[in-house]
């Protein structure tokens, strides 16, 4: 039976070989972003139930999930495109929640009733 550790270091040398990115900066940006990543969607989870502003805890846990995937976009090479999709779709995401909590967050500005002339 194989060991985490080898299934983890044959996952880095494959990143490696297939994209041509640096394993170590991977692996610590995939696996390093997973707790960051769980932390943020509690917080967002938590101000969306307490009614509080949402932005920069669903801005952050965007970013979290996506960090490796940007870092292969960055600095990867034969990027394939579904690793694209991704970054669209959550740029996509981030976009939606904050243009939801901007709109959200305005009040509505009722019509001001003017009074009517008399004679009318």
């Amino acid at each position: 039976m194989k060991k985490i550790t080898d299934i983890i270091g044959v996952f880095l040398a494959n990143a490696q070989q297939q994209y041509g990115i640096d394993p170590l900066v991977f692996g610590l940006l995939y696996f390093g972003s997973i707790p960051l990543f769980i932390a943020s969607t509690a917080w967002f989870v938590r101000n969306v139930r307490e009614k509080k502003p949402i932005l920069l805890p669903a801005a952050l846990s965007v970013l979290f999930w996506t960090a490796a995937y940007i870092y292969i976009a960055a600095a990867g090479t034969n990027i394939p495109t579904w690793v694209y999709m991704i970054i669209a779709a959550a740029a996509a995401i981030a976009i939606g929640s904050a243009w939801a909590a901007m709109n959200h967050h305005i009040p509505k500005i009722s019509r001001r009733r003017l009074p009517r002339r008399k004679g009318r």
